[in-house]
């Protein structure tokens, strides 16, 4: 699932995010893209893949903007219409995102506590001497999370990917509820 780039305040090419998975697993709608919230289009997807727990779990991907830091109001707006949809979601959830800030910067803002959030981030840097590409996610798997790693030797420059590793047992802490 491929989310087209926006172009950038100084007109070049912006943002852009993607959600994968082996075709055998599949990808469906978490929530309808002609709903989001102005912030988040082009740079926000979200996907329910029936894997990793009973009933699957919603990969989100965010690209949040650059060079203004965690802090600026436009990254603190997003983050807002970002826990609107999570809201809406029903079942666990994991956020992939260069967050533009450091996993202490974002645990600073509260964000995590309002939308019942964990940090997994690799301890090796991501993008120069910082870690700043991470995940989130959702309480209830949170539990399940064997840790993140950067990717050391990925052909890309100056990020370096970070990967996420749960538990193949997570089938076994997700409990079935009514909503």
């Amino acid at each position: 699932a491929i989310v087209g780039c926006n172009l950038g305040e100084g007109g070049g090419r912006s943002a852009g995010v993607a959600v994968a998975c082996r075709n055998h697993v599949g990808l469906s709608e978490s929530f309808e893209n002609d709903k989001l919230p102005t912030e988040l289009k082009g740079r926000f997807v979200v996907k329910h893949a029936g894997m990793i727990c009973k009933g699957g779990i919603h990969i989100v991907s965010v690209y949040f903007h650059t060079v203004i830091g965690l802090h600026h109001p436009k990254n603190l707006d997003m983050m807002q219409a970002i826990g609107a949809v999570l809201a809406t979601l029903k079942g666990p959830w994991v956020i992939c995102a260069d967050w533009q800030g450091t996993p202490e910067e974002l645990d600073r803002t509260g964000w995590l506590k309002m939308i019942g959030g964990v940090i997994v981030a690799p301890e090796m840097a991501t993008c120069h001497k910082r870690t700043i590409d991470f995940f989130v996610i959702s309480e209830g798997p949170a539990s399940s999370s064997r840790g993140a790693v950067t990717v050391g030797d990925a052909l890309c420059k100056p990020h370096k990917p970070a990967r996420l590793y749960l538990d193949a047992g997570a089938r076994r802490t997700v409990i079935r509820t009514l909503g």
